[in-house]
């Protein structure tokens, strides 16, 4: 309980501090959303890099000599440029996916919603052509 109650008693003392500034509406409300989402983006995050091969890359990739190519030719090892490659790609297709679901909400307008599912398809579009052509590149 001591540790609740000092770490209650600095983010009022911050609170108190920021409001002047007039940004503490999206202060507080970004630190509710990070307390009340905090478990779920941190499962999501650890996905992203487990599924972007990142322990791959550090395990594997050190052993092969890449000399200076992002992208090795093997199916065997991965680089840490690959890693972060393939964790944009993943990235880029799940904001995509967000916008496709944020289109179709009711509450938006007829363009509004249109815009977001076709940006959405475009995003998905483009993640799933350059992860193919990174696959071509290693030789599946």
């Amino acid at each position: 309980m001591v540790v609740k109650r000092a770490v209650d008693r600095l983010a009022s003392s911050l609170t108190r501090r920021v409001k002047p500034f007039r940004i503490t509406r999206n202060a507080t409300g970004l630190a509710t959303f990070i307390r009340n989402r905090g478990l779920q983006l941190s499962y999501i995050t650890i996905i992203f890099i487990f599924s972007a091969g990142t322990v791959n890359s550090i395990l594997e990739g050190s052993r092969q000599d890449a000399g200076g190519i992002p992208i090795l030719p093997t199916r065997l090892a991965q680089t840490v440029a690959e890693s972060m490659i393939n964790f944009s790609i993943i990235a880029m297709g799940m904001i995509g996916f967000y916008l496709v679901f944020t289109g179709g909400r009711q509450a938006l307008r007829g363009r509004i919603a249109t815009t977001f599912v076709l940006g959405g398809i475009l995003l998905v579009s483009i993640s799933v052509l350059i992860g193919y052509s990174i696959l071509g590149l290693k030789g599946f």
